[in-house]
């Protein structure tokens, strides 16, 4: 449970300081994928709140690629999408714990 703890803070670093092509390279690796699937199975608070937290910064990096007018749409979002993120972050905007429901609405 540590190691997965650190490997998604390791993806949020690299969502929120990673260069275009870092977060491309993990987004295209199935990252986002990955971090939904963490949403789905863990009961962890702190690693509920971690994933919500890296998924924020992906997708806020796919927002800058639009600000830069290097794609029309947000292009991680239609990822999470896929593979279901969306109701597994939206399950959580009812959570007990207010952290991680101010998480779902950022």
């Amino acid at each position: 449970c540590e190691v997965k703890k650190e490997a998604v803070r390791a993806c949020v670093t690299i969502a929120n300081y990673g260069s275009c092509g870092q977060i491309n390279n993990l987004v295209e690796c199935g990252v986002l994928e990955a971090l939904c699937e963490v949403l789905r199975r863990t009961t962890d608070d702190k690693i509920i709140a971690v994933s919500l937290e890296a998924i924020h910064g992906f997708l806020n990096s796919g927002a800058e690629l639009v600000g830069q007018r290097q794609c029309t749409g947000n292009p991680y979002v239609e990822k999470v999408q896929n593979c279901g993120g969306s109701l597994s972050v939206e399950k959580f905007m009812t959570h007990w714990n207010p952290d991680i429901q101010r998480l779902t609405q950022e």
